[in-house]
């Protein structure tokens, strides 16, 4: 039983150094055979000098590069060739679901009260250009009704922050 344990424990011991070995190259460090660690990599080695550093960033740095053009074409491509009926409707559904879920992720790092005053004053926001653009003759697009939506943008966020703040319902807390 304890030789059966030894060599189970051997045999994983040569596993492991050759899948370690497969997947990246071995360093030479003060360690042994390690990679380094943060302290030992940023030690004062590490030199723009080198041909071989420097292809690897520019490597890097076009490669992601070159990605954030493609998705560019694809997105354009997307909203330029597909104007059709069906597809307009169901990229602003794709365009708005994926709004909601990065909004959702981004509003789960902060105070849940604040997200919902922040939601209503959005909300509130998005009724009164609602009504002002059916019930108005000017144009909404114009100055004037920019004026008119930063002025119910003020307007509201003054309104909400007079109530909310004194009574408590959010804490304004100095962070340091």
């Amino acid at each position: 039983t304890e030789k059966g344990k030894h060599t189970i424990s051997h045999a994983l011991n040569i596993f492991s150094i050759c899948l370690y070995s497969q997947v990246a190259p071995t360093v030479q460090t003060v360690e042994g055979n390690m990679p380094p660690s943060y302290e030992e990599a940023n030690a004062g080695t590490f030199s723009w000098d080198d041909m071989y550093i420097r292809r690897v960033f520019i490597r890097k740095v076009y490669s992601i590069l070159m990605l954030q053009l493609f998705s560019t074409v694809a997105v354009i491509a997307l909203f330029t060739f597909w104007r059709q009926f069906p597809w307009n409707l169901i990229l602003l559904t794709i365009f708005t679901l994926s709004m909601a879920c990065m909004l959702g992720f981004i509003s789960s790092f902060y105070n849940t009260k604040s997200v919902v005053l922040c939601i209503g004053i959005t909300a509130t926001v998005c009724l009164c250009v609602t009504i002002f653009s059916f019930q108005s003759k000017i144009d909404i697009t114009s100055f004037q009704g920019l004026l008119f939506i930063l002025c119910m943008v003020m307007f509201f966020c003054a309104i909400v922050v007079g109530f909310v703040v004194p009574f408590g319902y959010v804490s304004i807390q100095k962070y340091k």
